[in-house]
């Protein structure tokens, strides 16, 4: 009777025992298909094997003393080699190796491309323009809101995926402007302008940069780029009409003074410049000063 089940809990192990070599190949088949597939896969290697382990016809012990009445055999003391051995040859190594061996080789050689596939499409890349944007504008608000910190790990996480996007540095380098750390600013706008040469704002900024460490050389060389890239923010044309007329360079300075108010009509301190430049058009300029006050 011991024999017929003996049989029976072998016949089922080595069922169990196939059917997990077949999960192993169903598992090196199907991966590609993701996450899910392969955790699943992976329970049922799992469970099969558990299940061909258990069935496993118990062996008999191995250290088990015989009968003896001399007690000279029993008292004979086993090397642990040879136990170790005749333990082995009744665990039918065989099978277990050659399963242990296929599930080895499925993990060792599956797993780190199925991870680095899956960590590949986790990460967004740096054509999903909409979440980028919608980061930068994250910061943007954090910005506007006097929340520096805030706004550089959202502009951080930007450059994070996009290393040189352009709008992650150059608000990464207004705040620093804000702060008023030029010199990070200069060494972030540099990069900017390295990666995307036809941005035109980031010139701007350099060469605000440069105006309030007091090397105005600098400075207009950088302002004048951005104007030449199409740049007529306000402040630029104010700033060029100001370095103009600092050079007395008055046709020059009265040309980028009126575009400044064509944008921005509010600027006093560029209708009373003007007014002192034409004269003629003193009065004019000098009503314009006064509304703009009010």
């Amino acid at each position: 009777m011991n024999d017929m089940k003996g049989s029976d809990q072998s016949r089922k192990s080595s069922r169990y025992l196939k059917w997990t070599i077949v999960s192993c190949v169903l598992l090196a088949l199907l991966w590609p298909l993701g996450n899910f597939v392969f955790w699943i896969m992976l329970g049922f290697i799992s469970y099969f094997a558990f299940l061909s382990y258990y069935y496993q016809p118990k062996a008999t012990p191995v250290f088990q003393r015989p009968n003896s009445t001399s007690g000279k055999l029993g008292d004979q003391e086993v090397n642990p080699l040879v136990f170790l051995f005749r333990l082995i040859t009744k665990l039918k190594p065989i099978q277990w190796v050659i399963g242990a061996f296929v599930l080895l080789v499925v993990l060792t050689v599956l797993m780190p491309n199925l991870m680095s596939n899956n960590s590949e499409n986790l990460m967004p890349s740096a054509d999903q323009t909409v979440n980028l944007d919608s980061l930068v504008d994250l910061g943007n608000e954090r910005y506007n809101s006097g929340q520096y910190e805030s706004a550089l790990s959202y502009y951080d996480k930007v450059l994070e995926v996009d290393p040189t996007n352009q709008f992650g540095l150059y608000n990464k380098a207004l705040v620093y402007y804000s702060k008023k750390d030029y010199r990070t600013s200069i060494s972030l706008v540099n990069y900017c302008i390295e990666a995307n040469p036809d941005y035109g704002p980031a010139y701007y900024l350099l060469g605000d940069d440069f105006k309030f460490i007091d090397k105005l050389d600098s400075a207009i060389i950088f302002f004048e780029r951005a104007y030449e890239l199409g740049v007529r923010d306000s402040g630029l044309l104010q700033n060029l009409g100001d370095i103009s007329y600092e050079q007395k360079e008055k046709e020059r300075a009265i040309k980028f003074y009126k575009e400044a108010i064509e944008v921005d009509t509010t600027l006093v301190f560029v209708y009373e410049r003007l007014a002192e430049l034409e004269p003629s058009n003193s009065s004019l300029y000098l009503r314009k000063a006064a509304v703009a006050r009010k």
